[in-house]
């Protein structure tokens, strides 16, 4: 692939696995509490687990940031995907979540739908252009209005609806601070300093921290990992076409990136259907405890 670095491609693949760890840590650790979402953050934070499971996230993020820097938007959330695979491997093994047929095929979906995006698209560059302050600031506000509006419905699939918003917003601010290492190396520091988008990471971050934790109470740890990612991944991918203007590919690429996308997310949004038939209770057997 001459116009993506092989670098890049790899972290796509290491975030997306780590998150995948984090989030089945994170679900043993929240199926202790019942609380409601900032209350159940506060109470999983004095948990040694639940901490490690951070510490594994913002690995995660970083590979995240850096993918985003070195890969295009529509290569890079597609392969951070096949860490949904992962979590319901985790699931079944550590979780004791059980797993239908048809969530089974729609994971495969989503894999094969990864790859192709990352063939279509093997060719592109990634843009670095820097986002206008108040863009940024207004994709956070946004982001923030929707997922209040949306968690309000108070179930697993709504928390993870919200988080994904969140997570979308969020997305956009690492790929601002990938982008500026990648172009200004240590000397970002300063230039992030004055940016809104390290800034604005931190509360998102906080505030979807709090629905995921909630969402994993109601649902399986991969149906709301993907039914936050079916958001994330068209909400990423659309700004890397709107507003950084990458270039969609032409001809045949162009027709197997938007197939191979319309794959993956289908796999996604069938995941977190098929998930959800199956009640909390019927899907896992970890207890609560001390």
């Amino acid at each position: 692939m001459d116009g993506v670095s092989g670098l890049g491609l790899a972290m796509a693949v290491l975030a997306g696995m780590g998150f995948s760890v984090a989030a089945a840590m994170q679900k043993h650790e929240a199926l202790r509490f019942d609380e409601a979402p900032f209350r159940l953050l506060q109470r999983l934070a004095r948990r040694w687990l639940w901490l490690a499971a951070m510490v594994v996230d913002v690995g995660s993020w970083v590979a995240q940031a850096t993918a985003l820097a070195l890969a295009p938007i529509a290569v890079a959330v597609p392969l951070m995907g096949l860490g949904t695979a992962l979590l319901v491997a985790l699931g079944v093994i550590a979780l004791h979540e059980r797993f239908t047929v048809g969530e089974v095929l729609a994971i495969g979906m989503t894999v094969t739908g990864a790859t192709g995006a990352a063939v279509a698209s093997g060719r592109s560059l990634p843009a670095r252009a820097s986002l206008d302050p108040w863009v940024q600031v207004g994709v956070a506000t946004i982001a923030i209005v929707a997922s209040f509006a949306i968690a309000r419905v108070r179930s697993g699939a709504a928390y993870g609806l919200a988080a994904g918003v969140l997570y979308a917003a969020s997305a956009v601010f690492t790929k601002e601070v990938g982008d500026r290492f990648a172009v200004l190396g240590w000397g970002a520091v300063g230039e992030l300093a004055k940016s809104p988008a390290p800034w604005l990471l931190i509360p998102l971050g906080l505030i979807a921290l709090a629905y995921v934790m909630s969402g994993f109470r109601l649902a399986n740890a991969a149906a709301v990992l993907a039914t936050l990612s079916a958001v994330d991944s068209v909400g990423l991918i659309l700004a890397g076409f709107l507003l950084y203007h990458e270039r969609y590919p032409v001809g045949g690429a162009g027709v197997l990136l938007a197939a191979s996308l319309v794959t993956s997310l289908m796999g996604i949004v069938l995941v977190a259907r098929q998930s959800s038939r199956l009640a909390p209770a019927d899907r896992t057997a970890v207890r609560p405890g001390g």
